[in-house]
């Protein structure tokens, strides 16, 4: 099948997935035909969903360990988080934010399991951009045993992937449910389900 295939914001080729592996095999720059493979099959396996669908993303958010929602500036990805929290009553949400889209939510200063409403986790701009606070959180995370109805929030999640977050959510399972929210794909996390944002385009290489 004759498929077109977005790579960036830059351009896109017309192929088929035969085409691609052909021309891997005779040795044609295969960093470049890998990238071509990958923006294929993530336009063709995707799984979508769109910003008022906070019952769905609950349901999936409920048979998995970690989830990872992609989706563009403006996208809607902060309307859809504020939704589920604000309508969830079956979990307690932890959101690790320096956005202001949470102000509703009460602040706290610590994560622990004995946290009876959803919140937010004070945190600056400067710390999170550092990685600072999230790198004093994941510790604290890990070393406590969390309800099974927890459900961390990390908001704006690009910026802790120098920070080890790829191993907080190929782990989540031993101590919380994770859903991270990023502007694109994170590296490293090839076996944790994503969903992206319904108007979402690019495949970022």
């Amino acid at each position: 099948m004759i498929k077109k295939v977005k790579l960036d914001h830059r351009f896109s080729v017309a192929v088929s997935m035969e085409h691609l592996i052909k021309m891997a095999q005779n040795g044609i720059n295969s960093k470049i035909i890998r990238q071509w493979i990958e923006a294929y099959s993530h336009n063709e396996n995707r799984i979508t969903i769109k910003s008022s669908e906070w019952r769905r993303l609950k349901d999936i958010l409920d048979k998995v360990p970690s989830l990872v929602l992609i989706g563009v500036p403006n996208a809607g990805k902060t309307y859809l988080v504020r939704e589920l929290v604000s309508r969830d009553k079956e979990n307690v949400y932890i959101i690790l934010s320096s956005h202001p889209g949470f102000e509703m939510l009460p602040k706290i200063h610590e994560i622990t399991p004995h946290i009876t409403q959803s919140s937010v986790l004070e945190m600056n701009k400067m710390d999170a951009a550092a990685g600072i606070t999230f790198e004093m959180y994941k510790s604290l995370i890990q070393y406590h045993s969390f309800p099974k109805n927890f459900v961390l929030v990390i908001d704006d999640s690009l910026r802790y992937e120098n920070h080890g977050i790829d191993l907080m959510l190929s782990e989540s399972r031993k101590f919380l449910k994770i859903l991270a929210v990023a502007q694109r794909r994170l590296k490293n996390v090839d076996f944790i389900t994503e969903l992206y944002l319904e108007n979402y385009n690019p495949v970022r290489i």
